[in-house]
């Protein structure tokens, strides 16, 4: 994570330095300048976007952009009304290149960045453990309702009267290994990993599975 905001900082530092170059090209000419720097950089940045979608390798997901943004200049080129291109679209064009080549891993670095905000592990406190008196081992989140943990791969139920998640056939596994069992369920259906707190209930349960669960919590 950090080698991609470092490689984000280095790009918007090209990115700077090649306005300024074309804002000195175009100075007194702000609406010149604008439009090229438009023409420039949104759409290599569309293009990006757009072909990072199909394209999951990033080196052919920089080649295609590029080849894809160069024959769009192109095609504008080619329908100029004029005979020979304008000085506008003739910038655009180098312009275009070379924020692509610049900037090859800008829109792949941020669109990491956004993915990996997007599938990023949810926090959500243990509210209760308890042994009933039956031997099953409860787990209570503080505010989450994990009702469908049951069609996952996982053999751990949802209380939905008591809001616990449980191991229905406690004989079959150890207390230690119900609670990770119960963890690995959560984690793996929900993005989301249990975490206790100092405010965690303890109701019923051995010093010996006490100093498990909080030597896995540290994991």
């Amino acid at each position: 994570m950090n080698n991609v905001y470092q490689d984000l900082k280095i790009n918007f530092l090209k990115l700077a330095g090649a306005i300024l170059f074309v804002g000195f090209l175009y100075r007194g000419d702000f609406q010149e300048m604008f439009r090229v720097i438009l023409w420039g950089i949104v759409l290599p940045l569309f293009v990006g976007i757009i072909v990072n979608f199909f394209i999951k390798d990033d080196k052919q997901t920089k080649k295609i952009s590029i080849t894809v943004c160069l024959i769009i200049l192109a095609l504008i080129i080619f329908r100029s009304n004029s005979i020979s291109p304008s000085p506008l679209i003739l910038m655009a064009f180098a312009w275009g290149s070379l924020v692509l080549f610049l900037l090859g891993t800008l829109v792949i670095n941020i669109l990491l960045l956004f993915k990996k905000y997007l599938n990023r592990i949810k926090i959500e406190n243990i509210a209760e453990i308890k042994i009933d008196s039956s031997g099953r081992l409860f787990v209570r989140p503080e505010k989450r309702i994990f009702d469908l943990i049951y069609k996952g791969v996982y053999p751990v139920s949802w209380d939905d009267n008591n809001k616990f998640l449980y191991y229905p056939n406690p004989e079959k596994m150890t207390y230690m290994e119900t609670y990770s069992e119960i963890l690995a369920a959560v984690l793996n259906e929900y993005d989301c990993r249990l975490k206790l707190t100092p405010n965690t209930v303890w109701v019923n349960i051995p010093d010996n599975i006490k100093k498990f669960i909080l030597s896995r919590d540290l994991v």
